[in-house]
């Protein structure tokens, strides 16, 4: 689905940049009609379409339209369609005005940024002005052009309203995907290390009251198990692990695929204590009979953010791993205490 137009972001600057080429447009067609209009125009009409437009522009710029709903939007696109009318009658030709093409600009702005039937409907509003202007203004030109006229608009607005949104959400779902590829393992699912970069910092900070706990998981002879199964088999068994373990951590933890056949495990609120029940349950599920070495450091993050701390903990916890491995593996050990506790059969 792609994303709401932005109406109400951080400042009216950038509204306007969403709808500048929108608002420039009507712009344009009021000072053509005011060219125009002498001598045979109808002036309150030209001025009840330029009052319109100053509205429409402030609204979109200045009001804190709903995020919630993306139906809301119909209100401007029928603005819109009330200023061509007004143009229309303004210049004493109707339909043959020239304003028509002005009506395919909402439809493209709703085609970008909204879901389908809010673009039907918006298609359905500038039809219906339109038809308004066939059967409400005189014009030179006949019935039967006229209708034509209608008719090929609004297939074309079709046309292109259901072409331009569908280029939209597939260049949305493209951005989605690379955004998740940027931030996510492809093989389990699991963030990455860019992902800890971007989240571990904010998941500590979810609990100040208690320590966090950062572990690093190594799975033990994977080697091994590559060699003598094959690497799909491999591939398999850090899916399976991955899958498993997500039932055993909490949604405010944060695991990650470190690399290779590493983890990353951030607890926050969790003491070291605490942390090594987690990693028994994680042992536990370990899937075809595997183990895995672990390493635990234990800080307490501070108010304001620090980096500096998480990664100093990290370090120490990888540390600590390496000591587990060289130590007989399938066990914990705490960066600031001595081994070790068994987490399971040894390999």
């Amino acid at each position: 689905m792609p994303p709401a137009l932005a109406l109400t972001p951080t400042s009216p600057r950038g509204r306007l940049r969403q709808v500048w080429p929108f608002l420039a447009t009507f712009a344009l067609a009021l000072a053509l009609s005011l060219l125009s209009a002498p001598g045979h125009g109808d002036r309150p009409a030209l001025i009840a379409a330029g009052l319109l437009t100053i509205a429409v522009g402030t609204a979109v710029l200045l009001v804190p339209w709903p995020r919630a709903s993306d139906w809301w939007t119909l209100a401007p696109v029928v603005a819109v369609g009330l200023i061509v009318h007004l143009l229309r009658a303004a210049s004493g030709s109707g339909t043959s005005a020239g304003y028509t093409s002005l009506l395919l600009l909402p439809v493209v702005w709703q085609a970008l940024h909204r879901r389908p039937p809010v673009l039907f409907a918006s298609i359905a509003a500038v039809t219906t002005t339109n038809l308004a202007g066939l059967l409400l203004l005189d014009s030179p030109v006949s019935l039967a052009a006229q209708w034509r006229s209608l008719i090929l608009f609004a297939v074309t607005a079709l046309g292109v309203g259901l072409t331009v949104n569908r280029l939209s959400r597939e260049r949305t779902d493209l951005l989605e995907q690379v955004a998740r590829l940027a931030t996510h393992d492809p093989l389990t699912g699991l963030h990455n290390r860019r992902g800890w970069e971007q989240l571990a910092l904010a998941a500590a900070l979810v609990d100040l009251t208690r320590p966090t706990t950062v572990a690093m998981l190594d799975l033990d002879r994977f080697k091994a198990y590559n060699d003598e199964h094959g690497h799909d088999r491999g591939d398999q068994l850090l899916v399976a692990s991955a899958e498993a373990w997500r039932g055993v951590v909490r949604d405010d933890d944060l695991l990650v695929r470190w690399g290779g056949e590493e983890f990353a495990l951030l607890l926050p609120g969790t003491d070291a204590a605490t942390a090594e029940l987690v990693l028994g349950r994680l042992q536990a599920a370990m899937p075809a009979g595997q183990t895995f070495s672990a390493g635990l450091a234990t800080y307490r993050p501070a108010a304001e953010p620090d980096r500096a701390d998480l990664a100093e903990a990290l370090e120490r916890a990888d540390a600590a791993l390496y000591r587990s491995k060289r130590d007989g593996r399938a066990r914990i050990t705490h960066a600031d205490a001595g081994p070790d506790r068994s987490l399971g059969r040894r390999r």
